[in-house]
This record gives C-alpha cells, sequence and structure tokens, in this order.
C-alpha cells in the first residue's frame, strides 16, 4: 500500500514515521519544513507552498497512493487532495470531539486536563470533525509539559497505526460519528497575548506576599514538582514552560529573590 503522509516535523515524529516505513511500500511525505533531512534519509519528500512545487496537487495525484495520512500537520487538507484517495484518516492529540482544532495539546494543559489521547478519525473537509475510527486515551500527569504530552501522542499514535492498516485490510473498522454535546472546547490558534490566559490558572489565593519584604511566595500549588517558589516570577516561567507559552508581560511579574 502506498501512502501520503502530511507531518510538519519529521525529526520529532521519527518513531512514528519509521512504523509508517514498516508497514508501506512507498511513502510520500508532505510538509512546510525547510529541512534537509528529508534528503538526508533518502525521503521523497514535497513542500507544500514552495515554488519547486507550484505543481503540488498533480504530484501528489501522480504518485498514485492509496491512503493518505495526517499526523500533526497543523494545516487544512482542501478537499480536492481528499478525493484522490480511498481512504484519509488524521491522527489528532485529544479525545474528540472535545479540543478539536489547533494546538490541542498545549490547550489541554492551559485547561488543567487530567486526560488526554489520540484519536484517529476520517478526514473531512470539516477541522476534525470526521467519523471517529480508533481512540485511545491516556492520563495527563501534573509535571508534563507540553513537549512530554506530545511524546507521548507519538508513542500512542504509532502502536495505533497497525490497528488502523489492520482494520483497513480486514474491513474490520466501525467508524462513530461525533456526537456534541455543546460543551467542548474548541482550540483556536495560540497567540503571544495568550500568556494573560495563565492568569486564570494561577489561583490567587495561593499567591500570598509575605509581610517581611512585600515579595510573593507560592503555596499549596500541587501540580509543580516542587513545593515553593520565591516569586511569582518563577511560578510563571514553569507554567509557561509546561504550556508552551512563551510570552507574558514584564510588569505582571516580580523579581527573583
Amino acid at each position: 500500500m502506498k501512502a501520503v503522509l502530511f507531518s510538519k516535523n519529521l525529526e520529532a515524529y521519527s518513531q512514528f514515521i519509521n512504523v509508517c516505513k514498516s508497514f508501506f511500500s512507498d511513502i510520500l511525505f508532505v510538509s512546510d519544513s525547510m529541512s534537509n533531512i528529508f534528503e538526508i534519509r533518502g525521503l521523497r519528500h514535497i513542500r507544500k507552498n514552495q515554488p519547486e512545487h507550484d505543481n503540488f496537487i498533480d504530484t501528489i495525484y501522480s504518485f498514485n497512493g492509496e491512503i493518505l495520512i495526517s499526523f500533526n500537520y497543523g494545516h487544512y487538507i482542501q478537499k480536492d487532495i481528499l478525493d484522490l484517495f480511498n481512504f484519509a484518516y488524521n491522527f489528532h492529540g485529544s479525545i474528540l470531539p472535545n479540543y478539536a482544532g489547533p494546538h490541542s495539546i498545549n490547550w489541554q494543559i492551559i485547561n488543567g486536563e487530567k486526560k488526554s489521547g489520540v484519536t484517529i478519525h476520517e478526514l473531512t473537509p470539516e477541522i476534525d470533525g470526521g467519523n471517529i475510527v480508533i481512540q485511545k486515551e491516556f492520563e495527563l500527569l501534573n509535571e508534563y509539559t507540553a513537549q512530554d504530552v506530545l511524546d507521548k501522542n507519538v508513542d500512542v499514535a504509532s502502536k495505533l497505526l497497525p490497528n488502523l492498516i489492520k482494520g483497513i485490510e480486514q474491513n474490520s473498522l466501525s467508524p462513530i460519528k461525533q456526537v456534541k454535546l455543546g460543551n467542548e472546547y474548541i482550540c483556536k490558534l495560540r497567540k503571544y497575548e495568550d500568556g494573560e490566559i495563565l492568569k486564570g490558572i494561577v489561583k490567587l489565593e495561593i499567591i500570598e506576599k509575605e509581610k517581611s519584604n512585600n515579595k510573593p511566595r507560592l503555596t499549596n500549588y500541587n501540580k509543580a514538582d516542587y513545593n515553593k517558589f520565591n516569586s511569582q516570577l518563577i511560578f510563571m516561567e514553569r507554567l509557561l514552560d509546561r504550556t508552551g507559552i512563551d510570552y507574558y508581560k514584564k510588569q505582571d511579574t516580580y523579581e527573583k529573590n
């Protein structure tokens, strides 16, 4: 079976890529990466929206792939591309229909979710809205950063891919329509200003100013892997690291001790 794989970062997803290579007879990689890692590994690769690939869709069409797989690609795949394939699936980093949309991993950490997972769903013109074929849930530990969750996501997806291929070959997949109750979190593109969201996570009741020196300290914060912080700045830096948001306003922080 020949596959076209849409993915934005081959180096970070090498475990998943290696599993793909073991199941598919030939793979065409599609990304917007400028890295030469594809050429170094001798992999067939086209970059979307690059001058040398003005015939982007024609190249995919001439490859004559049977299955399209999208894994953390991060871009919309238009219907005229989907129509070229017998099978088209996306690996999404949440338990859909919750956290559909971009940066799902980051938003789950920001919102303090206790569980995440991987959903394999049929690719349709509706973003992350296709029928679900496989889901696997896993726990979000308190100390997990966005990178930790991404690594877990890659590992789980790599283990689910053989099940997907087997289901296709045996015609045993049972797609389930997504049922939305109206309380699902819909992800959005992150902006620098989203650092302000962290104010909502910081429970003001656990930030106390020491009367002796008027500097804040944190107590009873069990999500971090240490018990006390010397300042709100350290606390904010920890949250920013966990969520992947790298911006906050200087005037909203305190100097370190």
